[in-house]
C-alpha cells in the first residue's frame, strides 16, 4: 500500500545550474549531502527538503550505460528539463513489488551502494509506458539514512 510521495524528480541539463536557481530564485537549500554523483548508475542527484517533510530531486544524467541514466537522457531528449518522476513510499516494499509484478507491470529493480555511502539501497522504477505518463520510483525505505 502507498504511504506517501517521497519525493518529486526533475531532470536538469545541468545540476549545478538547477541548485543555483533554486537556491537564488525560491530561496531553497539542498540537502547537506549536496551533489551524489553513481557513475554505477551514470547519474548525479541532489536533493532539495521543503519544509522538513517535502522533498525535490534533481537528475543529471551523465552518460548511457545504464538503465537509469538513459531514462533519464531520454526524458531530457524528449520532454526538455522538468517533472521526470515521483518516489512513493510504501509499508511493504518486497510485497508491493510482487504485487505489480503478478500483475505484469514491468519493473527495473535497481540496488545503489553509491547514492548513500554506507547503506545499499534497493530501488524499482517503472516507466511512463506502464503507468500513463510518469515514471514511478519506489524506494526500500527500511535502507534510507533518515535524512532522505
Amino acid at each position: 500500500m502507498w504511504k506517501k510521495i517521497h519525493h518529486i524528480g526533475f531532470v536538469v541539463h545541468n545540476i549545478e545550474k538547477a541548485i543555483e536557481l533554486y537556491k537564488t530564485r525560491f530561496g531553497l537549500t539542498p540537502s547537506d549531502r549536496g551533489i551524489s554523483e553513481t557513475s554505477e548508475h551514470s547519474i548525479r542527484t541532489a536533493f532539495f527538503i521543503i519544509g522538513g517533510e517535502n522533498t525535490l530531486e534533481f537528475v543529471q544524467p551523465t552518460d548511457e550505460n545504464h538503465f537509469l541514466g538513459r531514462y533519464f537522457t531520454r526524458r531530457l531528449k524528449e520532454h526538455g528539463e522538468g517533472p521526470s518522476h515521483i518516489a512513493v513510499d510504501v509499508e511493504d516494499f518486497d510485497g508491493e513489488i510482487q504485487s505489480l509484478l503478478d500483475k505484469g507491470v514491468k519493473i527495473e529493480m535497481i540496488e545503489s551502494t553509491q547514492l548513500f555511502p554506507g547503506s545499499t539501497v534497493r530501488f524499482a522504477f517503472i516507466l511512463p509506458e506502464e503507468t500513463g505518463g510518469l515514471g514511478i520510483e519506489f524506494a526500500d525505505a527500511a535502507a534510507l539514512p533518515p535524512d532522505v
